[in-house]
């Protein structure tokens, strides 16, 4: 039978209760410890032998680990999968990130005054993720641009995107207006301003509409690039993987270019004709019964080439050196854009074929614009009866 506690003498816990209290503070330190030896690279054989097995999985499970989503790099540019893929990925980051921090600040703007605050912070947080992630996506592209200039092939298969390079500038600047919105909206809810915290809110989602429109338009861009054969067609990236013969080949700035900001200038030099062509080939071996077409965009220079034939050209040349041109109709230059197309089929396997957009009756004062010469595989040629 215990005797009573007597007021003022101190409690004394058992001895199974020390040696609990004990057995705890050693498994803390014990885990403390590890922890310790885990971040200075101490690990168990087990685990060095595992990262020795496989070091690239350990490293990947620990930068996954280590790198929150939003913060998460934008994976390398290299073809138009990747390209498709990045845009993809960074996109949805970045729509995620908006959508966090506009529920931010409309939970800010229900808050009291008391707890808005604490929600402005957050929403702010979210906005600067919001603004890393776009200058990570800002950063992937213009990697992109550079190598789409270089002679290669990957170059060759990056300039065939390069279209879609005006869209890109232009998704960024709606990316900067809906940041920009969204900082004024977060300043009026800091202020206690109501007619700016409307106005803010509705400027918000009008940015917002744009940039989903953005997104969609951006994204068919990429696809419906992704299945032209030649390298920089609306000369985003200057004059890269194109050349001259008689003439001179500079870019200039159109308002009425079909797509983007750029066309090639085209300007007679010398002699009775004078053409643009991609340098090399675009297609380096064509399919057996693939059938292929090439389009461009062209429109007088100037009024001494208006009414002068022109006409586009597809070259193929046979892996035993024979040379077949199929030209395409000819058409009178003009002083508005239209489509030149020429179609060929049945092409020998292993044939290259490359694009010629030619000018007849050349002279003095020539020149023509073009935009968005193209060279795609649409189809396989129709089978022949009987």
């Amino acid at each position: 039978m215990s005797t009573p506690l007597r007021r003022g003498q101190p409690r004394r816990f058992p001895d199974f209760a020390t040696a609990l209290i004990g057995a705890a503070l050693a498994l803390a330190l014990a885990l403390a410890w590890t922890a310790t030896a885990g971040a200075q690279g101490l690990d168990s054989p087990r685990s060095e032998a595992v990262a020795q097995a496989d070091p690239v999985g350990s490293q990947t499970q620990t930068q996954r680990r280590a790198v929150p989503w939003w913060r998460a790099p934008v994976p390398p540019i290299t073809d138009g999968s990747s390209l498709l893929r990045s845009w993809t990925r960074a996109n949805g980051r970045q729509k995620r990130i908006a959508t966090r921090a506009t529920r931010a600040l409309q939970r800010a703007q229900r808050a009291r005054a008391a707890s808005r605050a604490a929600a402005l912070r957050n929403a702010t947080l979210w906005l600067r993720r919001y603004v890393v992630q776009r200058r990570a996506l800002r950063k992937a592209w213009r990697a992109a641009a550079v190598s789409s200039a270089e002679q290669t092939d990957e170059g060759r298969e990056l300039g065939r995107l390069q279209t879609c390079l005006a869209h890109v500038a232009l998704h960024e600047r709606l990316l900067q207006s809906h940041t920009r919105e969204l900082s004024k909206w977060r300043s009026a809810l800091a202020r206690g301003n109501a007619r700016a915290i409307r106005t803010g809110r509705v400027s918000s989602r009008r940015a917002a509409a744009k940039l989903t429109r953005s997104r969609r338009q951006l994204a068919r861009c990429v696809r419906s690039a992704r299945n032209s054969l030649t390298a920089n067609p609306s000369f985003e990236l200057g004059t890269a993987w194109w050349s001259a013969f008689n003439a001179n080949l500079a870019r200039r700035r159109d308002r009425d270019a079909p797509r983007g900001d750029w066309v090639g200038r085209v300007r007679w030099t010398e002699g009775d004709v004078y053409t643009i062509d991609d340098l090399g080939v675009s297609v380096s071996a064509a399919e057996a019964g693939g059938l292929y077409e090439a389009r461009a965009f062209v429109k007088a220079a100037g009024a001494a080439a208006v009414g002068k034939p022109i006409r586009i050209v597809i070259r193929e040349t046979t892996p035993t050196g024979v040379v077949r041109q199929i030209r395409g109709p000819e058409v009178p230059l003009t002083a508005a854009y239209q489509l030149l197309t020429v179609p060929v089929t049945d092409q020998t396997a292993g044939s290259s074929l490359e694009v010629l957009i030619v000018q007849f009756e050349a002279g003095p004062g020539d020149g023509f614009f073009v935009d968005r010469i193209l060279l795609r595989r649409i189809g396989a040629a129709p089978a022949s009866a009987g």
